[in-house]
C-alpha cells in the first residue's frame, strides 16, 4: 500500500539539508514509501535532491509548463537534473495561471496522510496558507524550523 507525503517550506533559507534529512527519516519510520515535491525554489529543490541522493520515490507535482522561465541558471540546472529521478512528473497547467500554486498544494495535500514542512512560524505567504490548511484538514504534520533546529509534530490534528 502507498503511504504519501509532501512538502512544503520556505525559499529564504541555505543550509536545510540536514533537517529536511530528519524530515524523511520521520516519514520513513511512519512507513511513507511515496513523496510529493512542488518543485519550487528552496525547500522543495533540496528536498528533492535528497531524495535523488537516497534513491527514493517521488512525484515532481508542477504547477505549469515554464516555470523555471525566471529563476537563475544554476536553479535551472538543478530543476532539470533532478526531474528524471522523478517516476512521475505532473504538470498542472499549460501556463501561469493565479491560482497555479494553490492548485499544486492542494493536489499534494489531497494525495498525501503526511505534511513535513519547513516553518519558522510566519503568518503569511504559502507555506503558512498550505499548513493551516493541512491542520484544518486534520492531516499529519512534522514541522522543522529552520531557525531553532526544533521539530514539532502534530497528529490527526482536526
Amino acid at each position: 500500500m502507498k503511504k504519501s507525503a509532501f512538502f512544503t517550506g520556505h525559499r529564504d533559507y541555505s543550509n536545510l539539508e540536514s533537517g529536511i534529512n530528519c524530515l524523511i527519516n520521520y516519514a520513513i519510520s511512519n512507513q511513507v514509501n511515496h513523496f510529493y515535491v512542488g518543485m519550487a525554489l528552496g525547500t522543495d529543490l533540496i528536498a528533492a535532491k535528497l531524495l535523488c541522493e537516497r534513491s527514493l520515490e517521488w512525484t515532481a507535482v508542477i504547477p505549469f509548463k515554464g516555470q523555471t522561465e525566471r529563476w537563475k541558471e544554476e536553479d535551472k540546472k538543478l530543476y532539470e537534473q533532478l526531474l528524471p529521478f522523478s517516476i512521475e512528473r505532473v504538470t498542472l497547467f499549460e501556463k501561469y495561471h493565479q491560482q497555479a500554486y494553490h492548485v499544486r498544494n492542494d493536489y499534494m495535500i489531497t494525495r498525501s496522510q503526511l505534511c513535513l514542512a519547513v516553518y519558522d512560524g510566519r503568518s503569511h505567504g504559502g507555506t503558512a496558507s498550505v499548513i493551516c490548511k493541512v491542520q484544518n484538514l486534520g492531516k499529519n504534520l512534522m514541522l522543522y524550523d529552520p531557525k531553532t533546529g526544533g521539530f514539532t509534530k502534530q497528529l490527526n490534528i482536526a
